[in-house]
């Protein structure tokens, strides 16, 4: 056995899309201005949950693209941020 092969990489790693991420988060954010309304103060704590946890992912994306980390754990955090959609209107009511 070759000790190198120990060493090498899995070949069905990829870097994250940053492209297609950052298209993502714009249209996930866009959705989020639409179904989570904001019209009074108990509107403007859902939208700003909501851009928090944008803000969490574009720092996450930030860190993933300096450490060039592979893999596809971005989708994940694609789901979850596209899920506050749904969630933040049910938990604010």
């Amino acid at each position: 056995m070759d000790e190198n092969n120990e060493l090498e990489k899995p070949k069905n790693t990829q870097k994250w899309p940053i492209l297609k991420i950052s298209l993502w988060l714009v249209l996930i954010a866009f959705l989020q201005l639409i179904f989570v309304p904001c019209m009074c103060a108990k509107g403007q704590v859902k939208i700003m949950m909501a851009f928090s946890l944008d803000a969490l992912f574009i720092i996450r994306v930030v860190i993933a693209y300096v450490i060039k980390e592979e893999g596809r754990a971005w989708i994940g955090y694609l789901i979850v941020l596209a899920s506050t959609i749904i969630v933040i209107p049910l938990l604010f009511g």
